[in-house]
Parts: structure tokens; sequence; C-alpha cells
């Protein structure tokens, strides 16, 4: 197991959209938060079509959050972006956001600890809808 800090959180993204996915970038938040070793996007990766992924945030300072955020494009007008964190309080939580094609359904998976957290967000295609 990757060495995940005092703090940390970790999130699996299954990409079941119709496209593939590129990232467009992602950044930690806070001076003390750095990626767990191999959960770091990589700026013009490809997310193919039915992929999973995951992405993780940690922080060795027990007074600091572990944050971070991703952006992909691929499908849709707009980017999909999330932003994770793991806050000092004790609080975990993923911010989605989806576009005009790309619907994300997110949930947290139970870790048993209290200083690490996971979540697993599903990007479906956005069905049609009659009026």
């Amino acid at each position: 197991m990757a060495d995940r800090g005092y703090r940390s959180i970790e999130v699996t993204v299954i990409n079941n959209t119709r496209a593939s996915l590129v990232v467009q970038g992602g950044s930690t938040a806070g001076a003390n938060s750095t990626w767990i070793a191999g959960e770091r996007p990589t700026t013009s990766s490809v997310m193919p079509q039915y992929s999973i992924v995951t992405w993780g945030v940690m922080t060795t300072d027990q007074d600091s959050a572990a944050s971070a955020s991703v952006t992909l494009t691929g499908l849709g007008h707009k980017p999909v972006q999330l932003r994770m964190e793991n806050l000092a309080s004790g609080e975990s939580k993923v911010t989605p956001v989806g576009n005009d094609r790309i619907d994300v359904h997110c949930k947290q998976l139970n870790t048993g600890e209290d200083n690490h957290s996971q979540f697993e967000l599903s990007f479906n295609p956005v069905e049609p809808r009659a009026c």
C-alpha cells in the first residue's frame, strides 16, 4: 500500500460515458497536500471509455487538509471537474461538477479508518428526457 500520510482521500473514477476523456489538469490545494505515489493525474493523459482510474492526495500534517482538484474534457460543452477534500475537522467530501453530456454519481466507501477516506465516482452519459 502506498504511503497515505496522516490524512488522505482517494477517488476512483469509472468512465461509463461513450467517449474518452482527457485530463486537462490536476492540482493540490494547500501547502501541505501532495499526491499519493502512483495516484497523480497526468495532464493530457486519456481516460478511455469504460476505464477506471484512482487519484489520491494526502498530507502528513495533522492540522492540514488533504485536498486537490482534477479537470477533464472530451465530452460535452464544458469541462468536468471534481474537488476532493479530507479536512482537518475530519469531514471528507468530493464535489463533482458534470456537464451537459456527463452525469456524475458519487458514493463514499467505508474504509474503517478515521483519517483516510475513499469515494467512487461514476461518469455516466446524460440520458435524453422526454418533454
